[in-house]
């Protein structure tokens, strides 16, 4: 299917539409929310809707007609209308646009470099990044934007904790702050990952964000490994490993890396599209947040990461047993981050109060 829409110049449309096999794992109701998140969000075009069946004293012809008129009803609201489908426009791409963006995206990584304490191979590597970097552009194009895509989403969110996280207690206003400043400096890699790979294969998810586990789990291990070192007691890194390393592993220890092994298990797991099945109360709890708020925050985000990495920049960073808040924290970061990974979803039509509890009108399309 992929091979026919690039044969047909990406002149296509997405179509959604719920399996015959999964129709009945819903009532209307969750039918409904599914359907107006694949237009709003998911920039599907086209909804095949399949009945329901009948019910115990209702009119099957009239309960589905009435759904439908929900449906339609829904995606007025959000500025969606009923029409002939529009398809994307062509999305030009411009390698030296893709040169300077990489720029950024590779001088964020010697910022990086430079906040991990290697200053001294900062220009040489930075100038050995720009070379393979031009040569990988103009030899396989492609494969070069998403790499480096990888990289942006792997470096700012490291950087932007590793920034504003620090040993000294803050006021809750100057904390808050700081938390800001932080998602603001998270969002730089985002920014810089749609711009790599803005383009009509991705929005149309003939193509995708190539490296989704590791960028969830290769900036939570950085993170974890700089502060787990600057809380360990010692002179030099050698000492500090050292003492690291012929620490007595206490129960307490032991309990808490086991729990902190299973969050970031979990969290694995539940990154992708193949990710573990959601139970019935907890969609029921995102349709809860959807109606109470206008949009629907991710909860690992907004009641597990921002929260702790709050606590964090409060309290500061006194010492290892604070580990667990940085976990949380900079999952939150990394989390906020690969949301725009989703590339089918054009920027203009964003609903931002996942990330800010207030949703823009939606675009009409």
């Amino acid at each position: 299917m992929n091979n026919l829409a690039l044969l047909l110049d990406k002149n296509i449309i997405r179509l959604h539409t719920i399996a015959p096999n999964e129709m009945s794992r819903y009532n209307p109701a969750q039918a409904l929310d599914r359907y107006v998140l694949a237009a709003t969000e998911r920039n599907h075009r086209v909804l095949l809707v399949r009945p329901f069946g009948a019910t115990a004293g209702q009119d099957v012809l009239a309960s589905n007609g009435e759904f439908l008129s929900q449906l339609q009803s829904e995606l007025n609201q959000d500025g969606l209308q009923l029409g002939a489908a529009s398809k994307l426009p062509v999305f030009p791409v411009s390698r030296i646009v893709m040169f300077l963006i990489g720029l950024a995206v590779i001088s964020g990584g010697l910022l990086l470099l430079s906040k991990l304490g290697s200053r001294r191979m900062v220009l040489p590597l930075g100038a050995v990044a720009v070379v393979l970097w031009a040569a990988l552009l103009f030899l396989v194009p492609d494969l070069a934007r998403k790499l480096m895509a990888l990289v942006a989403v792997l470096v700012f969110p490291a950087f932007a904790v590793l920034t504003f996280v620090s040993k000294e207690k803050a006021s809750l206003p100057k904390a808050i702050a700081r938390l800001l400043a932080m998602s603001a400096c998270s969002l730089i890699g985002a920014l810089l990952m749609v711009g790599l790979l803005a383009d009509a294969g991705f929005m149309l998810k003939l193509d995708q964000f190539a490296g989704v586990k590791l960028a969830h789990l290769l900036p939570l291990g950085l993170v974890v490994a700089y502060f787990a070192y600057q809380g360990t007691v010692g002179q030099g890194w050698r000492e500090k490993i050292v003492n690291l390393w012929h620490k007595p592993l206490t129960l307490g220890y032991a309990a808490v890396i086991g729990a902190l092994l299973l969050v970031v298990a979990v969290y694995l797991m539940r990154t992708g599209n193949e990710g573990m099945v959601v139970s019935q109360w907890e969609l029921q709890f995102r349709s809860l947040l959807d109606n109470l708020l206008g949009v629907r925050p991710r909860t690992k985000e907004f009641l597990l990461g921002y929260p702790a990495m709050l606590a964090l920049l409060y309290f500061g960073y006194r010492h290892n047993w604070f580990l667990p808040l940085v976990v949380l924290g900079t999952i939150g970061q990394i989390s906020m981050v690969n949301t725009f990974a989703h590339l089918h979803t054009p920027l203009m039509t964003y609903k931002w109060g996942r990330f800010l509890l207030a949703s823009l009108p939606l675009k009409k399309l």
